[in-house]
């Protein structure tokens, strides 16, 4: 069976899935980790708007980023969905700095 996780299943050329969905916590700490997102520092001094933590003021994992790419990601996830909303779905909501809930096994 097809799995619907990714978009491959949208006939794209040359299509790089984009997980929608996590499927562990896991997944979700390495995601907010990598985009030095708040979830991932608490106590964070700073916290700009669209979620992110500046380096100086990490309390958890470091990322390689030292500037907010939020924007950037909504956008590339925006053009591959062709204008579809995405903001229910797990990597949606962490775009959105809204924490997931404790569903994951």
């Amino acid at each position: 069976m097809r799995s619907f996780l990714t978009l491959c299943f949208i006939p794209y050329p040359r299509c790089q899935p984009i997980v929608l969905y996590f499927d562990s916590r896991g997944e979700y700490e390495r995601i907010c980790a990598l985009l030095a997102l708040h979830m991932v520092h608490p106590g964070a001094e700073q916290i700009e708007v669209d979620g992110f933590v500046p380096p100086k003021y990490h309390t958890g994992e470091t990322s390689p980023f030292t500037t907010s790419k939020i924007a950037l990601f909504k956008k590339l996830i925006g053009l591959q969905r062709k204008g579809m909303a995405y903001g229910g779905m797990d990597l949606g909501q962490v775009l959105d700095a809204c924490p997931l809930s404790s569903d994951f096994a």
